[in-house]
């Protein structure tokens, strides 16, 4: 994850193409400089940045597969706020975290966009609202989430 990272700021253009090139093999990472282009139809993919070794070969496959397809529309249960609660709260104990603290959660549908900073009513280290904000960032949100862009504002 890291090497998609890298590849993703500007940092990647302090290295060589062939420091890139180790970053993205060693981090199994898509980047210019391991992936293939195409630039107009039917041009065949460019070999560009990949070693002589790596762009040759052959090889035959053959498959089969079958299947169904179905499908229902289902609706969102669940209370997007409760849940938020439920795991922030979770996550305060384990911070360690001990009285009254509010955090402001900004998702989309599937993701956490943005954690403001927690605040506490009680004096607390540092390091646990930071804990505390980092779990909110951590959170892997489920369907019940039909917002497409959402605040929550967390007090536990």
């Amino acid at each position: 994850m890291a090497a998609a990272l890298a590849f993703g700021s500007p940092l990647v253009y302090d290295l060589s193409t062939e420091e890139q090139r180790t970053l993205a093999f060693h981090g199994r990472a898509v980047s210019p400089v391991t992936s293939y282009l195409a630039i107009e139809p039917g041009v065949r993919p460019s070999t560009e940045g990949l070693l002589k070794s790596e762009a040759t070969g052959t090889g035959i496959g053959f498959g089969s597969g079958h299947g169904r397809l179905g499908g229902s529309v289902t609706s969102r249960p669940g209370n997007p706020a409760e849940w938020l609660s439920s795991q922030l709260s979770d996550a305060w104990k384990r911070c360690g975290g001990v009285g009254h603290v509010s955090i402001d959660v900004e998702t989309t549908l599937d993701e956490v966009v943005d954690v403001l900073r927690a605040t506490a009513k009680e004096s607390h280290d540092e390091s646990r609202l930071d804990c505390l904000a980092e779990a909110a960032w951590q959170l892997e949100l489920p369907p019940m989430f039909s917002g497409e862009h959402v605040t929550y504002v967390v007090s536990l």
